[in-house]
């Protein structure tokens, strides 16, 4: 439910078939979240549990930096709430691995530094690499990928601790309605083969632990590996890759035929906007050159083609050099780059991305974004050799 000063309240519940050692016989939560947006970088959000208690959090966000403070609250306990908080950046401009600093108190206070490298939309492998200092120290890495296309992930997770060496394989499936499908297989050197299943669809969750083995067994750890894999490419392959294939093509098909009309129209005002910005653009983009500043030499605004099809391109060179101000271009992201003054959606529902070659202190540069993402230049890594 949402509310117009930016609050919003949900409700949910919560069940648990085999409770946990001392926890009562008809284990189960019903929460109710209220979030309350303070401001576009400061988020407010209570969580009121069933059992006398809640759990506070408030979050900024101010771009490269993020900082949470978290806490539960009880009427029953006389003693000082746990605090959590949670510190994230950033750490290179051209990057997007960030730096994460955990600090916990309460009945068991503990630290955590960590490096996180995320999935990049373009990249095909992501890392993490975290220390976590409690009552005892473990160490742990984590990989992630993408060996298939249409929401497919694969994640290798290795701890070590007091205890031994453990790590978990996982396979992981997103797709359309907030659905999942995530199937894990885990081993410990001090014993134990197990796998974890989870299923997500519109906010239903199903999470399904299993032991294969109190020991550990190579054999049964393969085969818990290797059978969902090849069943999950068999059926990617031959089953989920062609129907989304003809899916987006016929969606695609048909929102061209719907804005055919409206795409002439845009493209016409577009066409409108860059002849009048042209001229002052061009004198704006002299006196970049004669001071060795930041020069659009070619911009060009691309829709891919499907199913065989030739990319639909436009030239975006003018209304870029007029967002240049003190030799610097910045277009936030989260948005498409459609909305921009003198672009248009050459095809609505297809992929786009923006490529700019540009010239910086005489030398030349190139950078190829995606649509959602953002745009900083001038960049020493895009530097043509």
């Amino acid at each position: 439910m949402n509310f117009k000063n930016g609050t919003e309240a949900s409700l949910t519940g919560r069940i648990q078939a085999v409770p946990y050692p001392g926890a009562p016989r008809d284990y189960g939560n019903v929460l109710g979240t209220i979030r309350h947006q303070v401001s576009p970088r400061i988020l407010l959000e209570a969580n009121l549990l069933r059992s006398p208690g809640m759990n506070l959090r408030a979050m900024y966000n101010g771009g490269e930096n993020h900082v949470t403070l978290k806490t539960s609250v009880s009427p029953r306990s006389l003693h000082l709430p746990p605090l959590t908080l949670e510190l994230q950046r950033q750490l290179f401009l051209n990057s997007l691995t960030q730096g994460h600093l955990i600090f916990a108190t309460g009945s068991q206070p503990s630290f955590t530094a960590s490096l996180v490298s995320p999935l990049h939309p373009k990249g095909a492998l992501a890392w993490g690499a975290g220390f976590q200092f409690s009552h005892f120290p473990h160490l742990s890495a984590e990989l992630a990928t993408r060996p298939l296309s249409g929401g497919f992930k694969a994640k290798l997770g290795v701890e070590l601790g007091i205890t031994g060496l453990s790590g978990t394989v996982y396979g992981i499936w997103t797709g359309p309605e907030s659905s999942l499908v995530s199937i894990g297989v885990g081993a410990a050197s001090a014993g134990a083969v197990y796998t974890n299943v989870t299923l997500e669809h519109l906010g239903q969750r199903i999470h399904v632990p299993i032991v294969l083995s109190h020991e550990v067994d190579v054999i049964i750890g393969l085969c818990a590996l290797l059978v969902p894999s090849t069943l999950a490419a068999l059926v990617h392959n031959f089953v989920i890759k062609p129907r989304l294939r003809a899916r987006r093509i016929a969606q695609l098909q048909a929102a061209r035929h719907a804005y055919r009309i409206t795409i002439q129209q845009w493209r016409e005002e577009a066409e409108h906007t860059n002849s009048i910005l042209s001229e002052p653009v061009h004198r704006r983009a002299e006196h970049e050159r004669a001071i060795g500043g930041l020069v659009i030499l070619i911009a060009r605004y691309t829709a891919s083609g499907e199913d065989g099809e030739s990319p639909i391109s436009i030239d975006v060179t003018v209304p870029l050099q007029a967002q240049v101000h003190n030799s610097q271009l910045v277009i936030p992201g989260g948005r498409s780059k459609a909305t921009l003054l003198g672009f248009y959606d050459p095809s609505p529902g297809a992929r786009k991305h923006l490529k700019i070659d540009y010239l910086f202190h005489g030398a030349l540069h190139t950078t190829d974004v995606g649509d959602f993402s953002q745009v900083v230049l001038p960049l020493r890594a895009h530097l043509a050799e």
